[in-house]
């Protein structure tokens, strides 16, 4: 805890507004990236929190990778580690459609949709219509995010085309 503090006051402050440090995309072993070097979802809440001093953190595991199971204890894992205002934990989750989406979440709610329904959609489309109709457009937020390898990917920017935008849900892009 005194590390955490210590940390917490290298914190910058200008004009009212704080910088806060975390980290929105990461993968444990459930995703299968890299399993020899990637760790449990128990062990990267504890090393973002403590180790790394974050204020915010969200495993996004590869929806298809990811069964009910899994997705209910990193559910549970996320809200054991989040403590109020000091380690925020969101729930995410990892989507491939026209690139990869990640969807995100702080209410368990909107993200037990997001797995069940969400996981289930064809394309990006249907996806952001879906969250619209169910009620959920203020409640899940989507960062797409792309390979330097495969791009272009010219279509992101294409603000006509709500199969690939939609600026409800597409804020930033990683």
């Amino acid at each position: 805890e005194e590390i955490r503090q210590y940390i917490k006051k290298k914190r910058y402050e200008t004009n009212g507004l704080k910088c806060y440090f975390g980290d929105l995309h990461r993968h444990s072993y459930i995703s299968k990236c890299m399993p020899e070097f990637d760790a449990s979802p128990t062990e990267h809440m504890k090393y973002a929190m403590v180790t790394r001093g974050f204020d915010f953190y969200a495993l996004t595991e590869h929806a298809y990778q990811t069964n009910s199971h899994e997705w209910k204890t990193l559910m549970d894992i996320s809200d054991a580690f989040s403590c109020d205002e000091s380690f925020i934990t969101l729930y995410g989750l990892e989507r491939t459609y026209e690139g990869h989406s990640n969807f995100y979440s702080s209410d368990r709610e909107a993200a037990i949709y997001m797995y069940e329904v969400l996981c289930n959609t064809d394309n990006l489309k249907e996806a952001f219509d879906n969250s619209e109709k169910s009620g959920f457009l203020n409640r899940i937020m989507t960062i797409r995010h792309f390979h330097a390898d495969q791009l272009p990917y010219e279509h992101f920017t294409d603000k006509d085309n709500h199969a690939r935008y939609n600026e409800k849900f597409d804020y930033v892009i990683e």
